[in-house]
């Protein structure tokens, strides 16, 4: 996890996780976007807490059964410039290759 300031309550992350069962990504036409280019789904969620509003933001794909994922968990006043380093994340984002016959991982 990367912290987008001191501030525990905000944060940027990124995941990758395998998944079978996920299918690749056939994003809706008014949450997509892409990741690394690949077809993504984006979602924002706004709700109350006692220290203000929380926002949390995602962009997900799905490659081969690998699920990518990029988070943002803020609150409303911190929004501007917490998006700045959640988009830098997002605009930076490089897959690697997939590694060719049986999985090496045992």
């Amino acid at each position: 996890m990367k912290s987008v300031s001191g501030d525990e309550a905000r944060l940027v992350w990124v995941d990758a996780h395998y998944d079978e069962t996920e299918e690749e990504s056939d994003p809706d036409k008014g949450n997509s976007t892409r990741l690394a280019g690949l077809p993504a789904t984006i979602s924002t969620a706004e709700s109350p807490s006692p220290s203000g509003i929380v926002v949390d933001e995602g962009i997900r794909a799905v490659r081969s059964g690998i699920v990518y994922t990029v988070s943002l968990h803020t609150t409303q006043k911190d929004r501007v410039a917490d998006e700045k380093e959640f988009r830098r994340i997002v605009n930076g984002f490089k897959l690697l290759r997939l590694p060719k016959g049986a999985c090496s991982n045992g």
